[in-house]
């Protein structure tokens, strides 16, 4: 399912900014970005995701910033200050000039002072990119859970007009199958002299039984029931779902070899593209 959450930590050893997407997937697949200084953050933040998120693409993106001051050191490189400051001594003394050579004269020259950035304090920000995360996912879950219920409703709504499809197959079998039976005497006629009544009787009735298709029925009304059972369910149930509309599927398309009839035809066309589009949505349901 799609969602996004964002969290966000302020503290004084900086802030943490945690955004996370997802998108539909099959499997649960998580791409984390971090700052490279804190890479070794990534596995623990991958559990952290997969203990919120069983399925989707998600995309966890976070953003540290450490307090400045504690992150930048200044040093003085002495023996090339001292060398400066000797070089102009001589300069002055050659030339005949006269003033002082000032501080300021110095730490100017390049080179003399050295700023460089301190390797980030990776264990003291741990607590801060832990709580941005769970606050992320929780506004995650918030919004995954409203898409869900909406994607329940539409599933429920359609296994119901699939489950009144099924009804008016149902209600069909006894006159199928009678007339099966009807076109089969009629094919068997030229038979009747070697077969006798009886026989041929029970030969069309035998083959009339190839073309009952009470038992589908009976099945798809069970795997029908078992879908509405598992959308009333807690938990990740998209798998358990997709699964059970694969055999479904099968199912409708026994019933139409079967029946081989016009009506019935039209019936599991309608009920198959019911199924098809429960099956998108189950790609999407956690």
């Amino acid at each position: 399912m799609t969602g996004y959450g964002r969290g966000e930590v302020v503290a004084a050893e900086g802030k943490v900014t945690v955004e996370i997407k997802t998108l539909n997937h099959r499997f649960c697949d998580v791409v984390i970005r971090l700052p490279r200084p804190y890479i070794s953050f990534e596995e623990a933040l991958r559990r952290l995701v997969r203990e919120c998120v069983v399925r989707g693409r998600v995309d966890v993106y976070v953003e540290i910033e450490e307090e400045s001051s504690k992150n930048i050191a200044i040093s003085i490189d002495k023996e090339l200050a001292t060398a400066y400051h000797k070089a102009m001594e001589d300069l002055r003394s050659f030339l005949g000039l006269t003033g002082t050579i000032c501080l300021q004269d110095i730490i100017h020259q390049p080179g003399v002072l050295k700023v460089s950035e301190l390797s980030a304090d990776v264990d003291r920000m741990w607590p801060l990119v832990r709580t941005a995360v769970q606050e992320a996912l929780t506004r995650l879950s918030a919004a995954r859970e409203a898409e869900g219920e909406a994607l329940k409703a539409d599933v429920c709504e359609r296994l119901e007009r699939l489950a009144g499809l099924l009804g008016q197959i149902e209600e069909q079998v006894p006159e199928v199958v009678r007339l099966y039976r009807e076109r089969l005497a009629e094919r068997l006629k030229d038979f009747a002299a070697e077969l006798g009544p009886e026989r041929l009787a029970a030969e069309a009735a035998l083959l009339a039984e190839r073309a009952d298709i009470s038992e589908e029925v009976v099945r798809l009304k069970s795997h029908v029931a078992r879908a509405e059972e598992i959308m009333s369910s807690s938990g990740p149930v998209g798998r358990q779902l997709d699964f059970l509309l694969q055999e479904i599927f099968r199912e409708l398309t026994t019933i139409a070899a079967k029946a081989q009839n016009l009506s019935i035809s039209q019936l599991v066309i309608m009920a198959k593209s019911e199924v098809e589009k429960m099956r998108e949505q189950a790609q999407n349901i956690e």
